[in-house]
């Protein structure tokens, strides 16, 4: 069976993520997950749906809709500063993820650009940076991605 087009976009996202430059996270950015594992090792990312907040129908088959997409990125915590290492991290995934909303000039977009165009647009919010708490020994930035995605209802794998 094929993926639908929402798992194909997770995957895409995910295969986007792992290539990191100052990270590795390669085969530890994690779809559907809102918490560390036990096998969690640092850095790693965890991707997770989150509610819609609103829903536009373009007519009865096909919707045009924003999809929130929660991403947290988990590293090892500074002594002084804890939330330092999360600083430098959750700034490095923005930049990798501006890479989907740039569009080369227009005229000549990369492969990457709005996944392969599986997305029509890509926001990144602000994120914020929390400290290691007694579920974690890891600090980690949270950052909601809202992607706007075309959904064919009678084809949702399309």
């Amino acid at each position: 069976m094929a993926d639908s087009k929402r798992l194909q976009i997770l995957k895409a996202l995910t295969t986007h993520l792992e290539t990191l430059t100052n990270y590795d996270v390669n085969g530890k950015v994690w779809r559907g997950r809102t918490r560390p594992a036990d096998e969690s090792e640092q850095p790693f990312i965890c991707m997770f749906e989150m509610p819609p907040e609103y829903e536009d129908q373009a007519d009865n088959l096909v919707r045009s809709m924003p999809w929130y997409i929660g991403l947290q990125g988990y590293i090892r915590p500074d002594k002084t500063h804890p939330t330092d290492p999360a600083h430098n991290f959750m700034a490095e995934v923005k930049q990798k993820l501006g890479e989907l909303a740039n569009d080369g000039g227009a005229d000549r977009p990369g492969e990457n650009f709005m996944l392969g165009g599986l997305v029509e647009d890509i926001e990144v919010d602000g994120g914020m940076c929390f400290e290691a708490d007694e579920t974690t020994n890891c600090c980690y930035f949270a950052l909601k991605l809202t992607l706007t995605i075309a959904e064919n209802l009678g084809d949702p794998y399309a």
